[in-house]
């Protein structure tokens, strides 16, 4: 009876020994390819970008389209030259921008540019060399030279004497030099011819 209760004991530690090394060997069997799943690369998933909505570019295409048809102006720029004289005719300068109103119907214009500019001009210098100025010529000359001094380089100026006939000492010129030799010329003369001059 001794034997039969240590052999039973025996026995069931084999089938547990036993049964440890079928599960070893088992897990042993799997682990390889466990090992394999687990080394192995993942496989390259490709994803397709989802194309943009047909309705989002017709929109933006649309909106293009009516910015370019929105972008039109329509406005235009009218040059005025003025030119201002007073009431005896004389000629008004250093004229500023708020000294004019502009109106088109009745209606107030802004003005956009404002450029106060001096047009050459053509101007004839009168010398009076009638005889009452014989002690005067010097100072006469003098200030015809003084005039020439001050012209612009687009000025141009006619020298007329006048005694007792009118002379045209130079035609009109911007050539300094040439206005300046037909006044040092001019010469006292007997007679006054003021009013044939002026005309």
């Amino acid at each position: 009876m001794k034997n039969k209760f240590i052999l039973k004991p025996i026995l069931i530690s084999m089938i547990l020994g036993i049964s440890a090394l079928v599960i070893f060997s088992q897990s042993n069997r799997d682990s390889p390819a466990e090992n394999k799943k687990a080394n192995k690369r993942p496989a390259a998933v490709t994803t397709k970008t989802p194309e943009k909505p047909e309705f989002a570019n017709s929109a933006i295409d649309e909106s293009i389209e009516s910015d370019d048809e929105i972008l039109t102006v329509d406005t235009s720029i009218v040059t005025i030259p003025v030119r201002v004289l007073d009431r005896q005719g004389r000629f008004l300068g250093g004229l500023k921008e708020e000294d004019f109103s502009v109106f088109e119907d009745k209606n107030l214009q802004k003005i956009e540019y404002f450029s106060n500019e001096n047009s050459p001009f053509t101007v004839a210098l009168v010398l009076d060399m009638s005889y009452s100025t014989v002690f005067k010529i010097n100072e006469i000359q003098q200030a015809a030279l003084s005039f020439i001094t001050q012209l612009r380089p687009n000025d141009k100026v006619m020298i007329v004497s006048f005694d007792g006939e009118i002379n045209v000492l130079s035609e009109p010129t911007s050539d300094r030099k040439q206005l300046e030799q037909a006044i040092v010329k001019t010469r006292i003369g007997s007679g006054t011819s003021l009013y044939e001059a002026v005309d």
